[in-house]
């Protein structure tokens, strides 16, 4: 993947190409916009080392919307 930031704008940010990456997926798995395996490629690891990123943030490693829990149960019923 070529950079996505230049040198300086890593350096103002003090963050690493690695660390935009990671936070990048991060961001938009939680916006909905892709899927937990499309974000740990985007961010260079694979779906396990990328669910214990979201875990030492202390984020979800599921993220499933209420209204599809809310379907699923009204199925079952």
């Amino acid at each position: 993947m070529p950079p996505i930031l230049s040198d300086q704008v890593l350096s103002d940010i003090q963050m690493n190409t690695e660390e935009v990456r990671l936070n990048l997926g991060i961001w938009l798995l939680l916006e909905g916009k892709i899927s937990i395996g499309k974000a740990a490629s985007l961010s260079g690891m694979n779906r396990f080392e990328f669910q214990k990123a979201l875990a030492d943030r202390k984020l979800p490693v599921i993220n499933y919307p209420i209204e599809s829990v809310k379907k699923e149960l009204k199925n079952l019923a």
